[in-house]
């Protein structure tokens, strides 16, 4: 920035300024501690009221039993008071018309009264049980993402897939969002160009762990995208890209260099 006679002018960074400003950002990225969350932490921060466990226990729900007018009459006797339900089973044991229609009357009195709160208890229990089943899943799957995380994915291949009407081999910043499995890369975020995907080597150490965790841990999309995120300004060795060409068909370009995320 320069200032000449009460005017404020910005001057645009050289290459090799641009480049020291990334390295010195990284360097802000890195030194934050960077170590992965744990299953309580992903459950109450990321998961707990989240849209993906909304869509993971209406899945789990369509698995279950619908809850019946039986269960609602079982659940609303255990309600009832032990005496009105009591004189019920005897009923047929009265001799007075009288009395039988007086104990009937109270007994689906009772009855009417309870089924609504049965109903609600019977859900109530419905929900806490998909909730637990959710829970364990995710946990589950909690462990092997962190597994993955901590023990095999160093230095495996990674991809991200764009769309760009620029020239993909002079691209120097191909953005954080990559996918450890092939299948997982998508150019989600949509816009113009011919689709390129790019295949790096992974390098744990830039790695953003508890973003990746939490987007791996999305009940709706984390199985499907793989995603593991990278922190900006980051150097990533990228092999080679596929590049859909004008006919639909695709070709490799080797590249075998640096670029950053």
């Amino acid at each position: 920035m320069l200032v000449h006679k009460g005017s404020v002018y910005r001057l645009a960074l050289t290459p090799q300024q641009k480049e020291l400003k990334k390295d010195y950002l990284l360097q802000q990225y890195l030194a934050d501690p960077n170590e992965i969350p744990s299953w309580d932490e992903v459950w109450e921060k990321d998961i707990q009221y989240s849209d993906g466990l909304t869509y993971l226990l209406e899945e789990l729900d369509e698995t279950k039993e619908p809850i019946d007018e039986d269960d609602v009459e079982e659940a609303a006797e255990r309600l009832i008071p032990e005496t009105v339900y009591l004189s019920y089973q005897d009923l047929f044991y009265l001799e007075d018309e009288t009395e039988q229609k007086q104990v009937e009357q109270e007994y689906d009195a009772a009855m009417e009264a309870a089924r609504p709160v049965a109903l609600e208890k019977l859900q109530a229990e419905r929900e806490a049980e998909l909730e637990e089943e959710a829970k364990d899943q995710l946990e589950y799957r909690y462990n092997e993402v962190v597994q993955l995380f901590k023990q095999e994915l160093h230095g495996q291949d990674c991809w991200r897939a764009i769309r760009t009407n620029a020239d993909p081999t002079k691209l120097t910043g191909l953005g954080i969002y990559w996918s450890y499995a092939e299948e997982g890369a998508d150019a989600y975020d949509g816009g113009e160009g011919k689709y390129v995907q790019f295949r790096a080597k992974i390098d744990m150490k830039y790695v953003n762990k508890p973003e990746s965790i939490f987007l791996n841990m999305d009940p709706s999309i984390g199985e499907l995208e793989k995603e593991i995120r990278f922190f900006p300004h980051s150097p990533i060795y990228v092999y080679d890209m596929e590049v859909q060409q004008a006919n639909g068909q695709t070709k490799i370009i080797p590249i075998n260099d640096w670029r950053r995320c």
